[in-house]
């Protein structure tokens, strides 16, 4: 009986310590995001792209709550990334994390971070850098981005992949 007591405590800790482990870098492909106005599809290469030449597209993708800096103290969102290839002449992609948390009496907390845009166009690959955001152990966070239309005479802005440093 006290072997099993002993085991089920090293069973917990050693669960405890690995959900520390995993916090660190993490990228996601463009197909872990969905549309959250407008329409999105995604290339042959799992880039995701608005087909729309006339509507803008809000996207949500999903960031994994890896860190809680030790024993189940709140963590944060450090820094991240975003590669597109911008192929819109008038309009540029900006991208931003996000959450919320539900508190005790009902109200939400929400946290942002930067708001960093493409910047021109080209067939070369941009990288949006995206700055921390802090929140608690009980935040829900996401990647929010804009997808701007297709341009008609050079083609699509393309999400490739982003990262998530915690």
């Amino acid at each position: 009986m006290k072997f099993s007591n002993l085991f089920s405590t090293a069973a917990v800790l050693t669960c405890l310590i690995a959900t520390g482990a995993q916090a660190g870098a993490v990228n996601y492909g463009g197909n872990n995001c969905v549309a959250r106005s407008g329409t999105v599809s995604l290339d042959y290469d799992g880039a995701l792209y608005n087909p729309s030449s006339t509507t803008s597209s809000w996207v949500l993708c999903d960031v994994a709550h890896t860190d809680f800096d030790g024993f189940l103290n709140p963590g944060e969102i450090d820094s991240g990334w975003v590669h597109f290839v911008d192929l819109n002449r008038s309009r540029d992609a900006s991208c931003r994390f996000r959450g919320h948390s539900l508190n005790s009496n009902g109200t939400i907390t929400r946290y942002y971070s930067n708001l960093p845009s493409t910047s021109g166009y080209g067939t070369h690959r941009q990288v949006l850098s995206l700055g921390s955001m802090s929140e608690n152990g009980a935040s829900d966070m996401k990647l929010a981005c804009e997808m701007p239309t297709r341009d008609l005479a050079t083609g699509y802005t393309k999400m490739h992949v982003y990262r998530v440093n915690q």
